[in-house]
């Protein structure tokens, strides 16, 4: 079956077979953050907004996101990383020179420098 959905914002068009969960679609479209830790329904980890809905991917239909819109966390990161931002500008206008989660990002982005240091 064809379905025409949203996936992060951007719009898709796929065709799944009539018993293919959410879940198993959003990984064929590489959303790493969507996990599969039960397949039971229970735990959780598959979890993502369906139309700004918290769902459970993997108890939910494919065929189901026609016409829908299915947010991830990875839709959800440029936004996440504008509130950082904005926090450190606020922080940095009013003299206080401590960014805000800066040594987070950087160890994301820069995992090598902060090599063998405790969290």
């Amino acid at each position: 079956m064809e379905i025409k959905w949203t996936l992060n914002g951007k719009a898709m068009t796929d065709t799944v077979a009539p018993d293919t969960t959410l879940y198993t679609l959003l990984r064929e479209h590489d959303c790493k953050s969507v996990k599969c830790g039960c397949e039971t329904s229970s735990c959780g980890l598959c979890t993502v907004f369906f139309d700004e809905k918290p769902v459970l991917s993997c108890s939910v239909r494919a065929v189901r996101a026609d016409g829908h819109s299915v947010t991830t966390l990875e839709g959800l990161q440029a936004e996440a990383e504008d509130v950082v931002d904005r926090e450190n500008h606020k922080r940095n206008q009013h003299g206080d020179d401590a960014p805000v989660f800066q040594p987070c990002r950087d160890q994301r982005h820069h995992p090598a420098q902060y090599a063998g240091q405790r969290e």
